[in-house]
Order: C-alpha cells, then sequence, then structure tokens
C-alpha cells in the first residue's frame, strides 16, 4: 500500500490508456502533455519550428514502435517530468546532429554554422533562400491528394493523428506512419532538386539545408493551395 501511495495514480493510468489507444487518451496526452513542450524549450531559443518538430518526434518514440516509450512510464515520478525529460534530450539531439561540420570555412562546400551576425552567412542565406523555398514548394507539389489532405488536416487544421484516424476510418499508428512518409519523401525530393539545381555535393547540401531551412518563409497553407493550382 505504501508503494502504491508513492505512485502518479492519474498519469499512469493516462499513459496506460495511451498505450492501449483508448478513445481520447491520445488527445488528453496531446491536451495536458505535448502542448508544454514549447515551453520547456524557451531557454533554447529556438524558433516555434523547432518545438513543433520536437513534439513531432516524441510522438513517434512514445507511441509508435514495436516497444513505444510510453510503456517505460512506471508512474514513479509525474508523467510531465517524464515528457519534459525526453522533450529536453530530443532537442539536444536535434542541435548535436545539426551541428556536423561548424567551423570549415565559409565556401559553399563547407558552410560554418556561426552566428547570424556573419556577413558572408548573410549573403548566402540571401543568395540560396529562393532556391531552398522552391524546391520545397516543388516538392510539395508531387504530392498525391491523399497525401496533401493528410498535411492539410494535420497542419493547417490542427487536427490529432488520432482525430485525422477517426476521420478516416485506420488506427492511429497508420496516420503517424503516413505523416512519416510524406514528411521523408518531402526531405527526398528537396534534396533531389537541391543538388539538381546547385551542382553541390551532399555534404555541401547539408550545410547549407542547417543554414538557411529556418529562414525560409514557408506557408504550408500556400504550399498545399499551389499543389492544388498545379494538378487541376
Amino acid at each position: 500500500s505504501a508503494a502504491l501511495a508513492e505512485l502518479h495514480g492519474a498519469d499512469l493510468y493516462l499513459a496506460s490508456c495511451c498505450l492501449l489507444e483508448r478513445p481520447g487518451a491520445l488527445l488528453a496526452f496531446e491536451r495536458h502533455f505535448l502542448a508544454a513542450v514549447p515551453a520547456f524549450l524557451l531557454r533554447m531559443g529556438k524558433p516555434p519550428s523547432f518545438a513543433a518538430e520536437v513534439q513531432q518526434r516524441l510522438r513517434e518514440r512514445l507511441f509508435v514502435g514495436r516497444t513505444p516509450r510510453i510503456a517505460e512510464y512506471a508512474g514513479r515520478g509525474a508523467l510531465l517530468s517524464f515528457v519534459r525529460v525526453m522533450a529536453v534530450r530530443t532537442s539536444l539531439n536535434m542541435i548535436r546532429d545539426g551541428s556536423e561540420g561548424a567551423g570549415r570555412g565559409v565556401q559553399v562546400d563547407h558552410l560554418p554554422l556561426v552566428a547570424d551576425a556573419d556577413p558572408e552567412l548573410s549573403y548566402i542565406r540571401v543568395r540560396y533562400r529562393e532556391a531552398f523555398g522552391q524546391a520545397l514548394r516543388d516538392a510539395f507539389s508531387g504530392l498525391s491528394e491523399d497525401q496533401r489532405e493528410l498535411l492539410h488536416l494535420y497542419y493547417a487544421r490542427g487536427l490529432s493523428t488520432t482525430a485525422i484516424a477517426t476521420r478516416c476510418q485506420v488506427v492511429h499508428t497508420t496516420v503517424v506512419r503516413r505523416l512519416q512518409g510524406v514528411r521523408a519523401q518531402i526531405l527526398r525530393e528537396t534534396r533531389r532538386l537541391l543538388r539538381q539545381r546547385l551542382r553541390v555535393t551532399p555534404e555541401a547540401l547539408d550545410s547549407l539545408i542547417r543554414v538557411i531551412d529556418q529562414d525560409v518563409p514557408l506557408n504550408l497553407d500556400s504550399c498545399l493551395g499551389r499543389c492544388d493550382k498545379t494538378q487541376a
């Protein structure tokens, strides 16, 4: 009884319901726990898109796969603390993975990841930003109607993966996998187009993307709208 008294019963119940895909559980988790992720990352000084990426990676790690990470939560601490630790670790891993190649010079083939005040980096951003944005928009134009609808529901309308699963009459993990697939397809096509148009090495492309990807004024609605007009 003493051990049970120390458990965070309500948190453990919600985590168990999420693991078993009970109706409403994932939506409650989104509202009360994943919604807090941006606040956890405020001190890192990253844009909202960074927090959104962390949230998406947490969804995948917590609820997708043969051994979802939510199964590791045992109720001995607050679920919010569990999510906070995972969010911080995920963000640090993302920053670490994006820091490779720093300090190698300022040529296009070896772009450094330094402060925005660097005038040469500013020049690089101005020169390649439009090419990056255009490649991304063109990648969107190659999506199927179903893929565009999925992105529209999730990003533009803000529906949760659970709500989309209900709407499409599929299981939640199917929606998550489809989102992952669409994102991967857009990334592959964007990279292919950039390599083709800029004629740079894969290493140079990785550095270029890390430098300018947060500086591209890309609106999802306009991209999806452009896709609709292209295929009309």
